[in-house]
């Protein structure tokens, strides 16, 4: 019998680009979105599309992401941010992990491509970069007192994918400046 995934997605303001996201879920047995104030439709829509929406005001990255964890139910949790696509060979193979997941591992690993300004970015970007988004419920916290880059790291053994994760970064310059000046003040607030 397979196991069970719960996808987890922290959101604000995400009416634009939580669909698509969603919509790529529907391997998932249940998909959680915590929204930390949408002034937008996120909500509206996140429920619409069957999602457990919990509202919680906003306490940073790995805490929010803990959040969403602490409403999984399924013996797995896939991390997804609403920016980011689940690749159609990605969503078999993982159905197909799910049907007979190693008895050690507890984690795997998927390359993430980035997307920037509408096309798909490769090896000058360090494509495949894998990222620890998928693993067993229960196993794995985030680190709180991490600001941003909240990722998490393997404790044993590793599964890794092939099918990628899609990360839509930038669809202007304008976004990419502002992107780019977000995370740096976040990251020299981290190290302080």
């Amino acid at each position: 019998m397979s196991e069970t995934i719960s996808a987890c997605v922290i959101a604000r303001d995400e009416e634009e680009r939580l669909p698509d996201c969603l919509a790529g879920l529907g391997f998932c047995d249940q998909v959680v979105v915590v929204d930390s104030g949408s002034r937008d439709r996120t909500r509206e829509l996140a429920a619409a599309a069957g999602a457990e929406v919990v509202e919680n005001p906003w306490p940073g990255f790995a805490a929010q992401r803990n959040v969403a964890l602490d409403h999984a139910t399924g013996d797995w949790i896939l991390e997804i941010d609403a920016d980011e696509r689940v690749s159609p060979e990605l969503a078999v193979e993982t159905r197909a992990f799910l049907a007979a997941p190693p008895a050690d591992v507890r984690m795997g690993a998927i390359p993430m491509r980035d997307v920037f300004l509408g096309r798909a970015l490769g090896p000058s970007t360090r494509y495949p970069r894998y990222r620890h988004r998928l693993f067993r419920r229960g196993a794995f916290r985030h680190d709180q007192s991490r600001s941003v880059h909240e990722g998490l790291w393997p404790d044993g053994p590793v599964h890794p994918f092939a099918g990628e994760l899609r990360h839509l970064l930038a669809s202007t310059w304008g976004e990419a400046l502002t992107d780019a000046r977000a995370y740096a003040r976040l990251e020299a607030a981290q190290r302080r």
